[in-house]
């Protein structure tokens, strides 16, 4: 490594640092990113990366691993049974309370 490769990587890695602060997986993988394919000028990468790996970071894809389609509709039908349970008992007191009420409304 010469001595400009080494300044320029780590004027990368210092310009990824800067734009995405805190956030150490983007930070190390910067630093495992080869001297020899940086451009001249290192800010310009820095961006590209940094930004484009914030972007993957928060995709709902890498959150979530890929699911076949059927994999894919039964948990969205689990999930649609457990917000209706959900719905029946935060919904069924209610419910329960102005019936009775108007059951009692109704008597008089």
């Amino acid at each position: 490594m010469t001595m400009k490769s080494n300044s320029n990587k780590q004027q990368f890695i210092e310009a990824v640092e800067l734009l995405v602060p805190g956030n150490q997986f983007i930070a190390a993988a910067a630093r495992h990113v080869p001297p020899e394919i940086l451009p001249s000028i290192a800010g310009v990468a820095a961006l590209e990366f940094a930004s484009t790996l914030d972007i993957l970071c928060k995709s709902w894809r890498l959150r979530r691993p890929l699911e076949s389609p059927s994999r894919a509709r039964r948990l969205n039908n689990r999930r649609a049974g457990q917000s209706a349970d959900l719905q029946r008992i935060c919904v069924a007191p209610d419910v329960s309370r102005r019936t009775q009420s108007e059951q009692k409304i109704r008597a008089d």
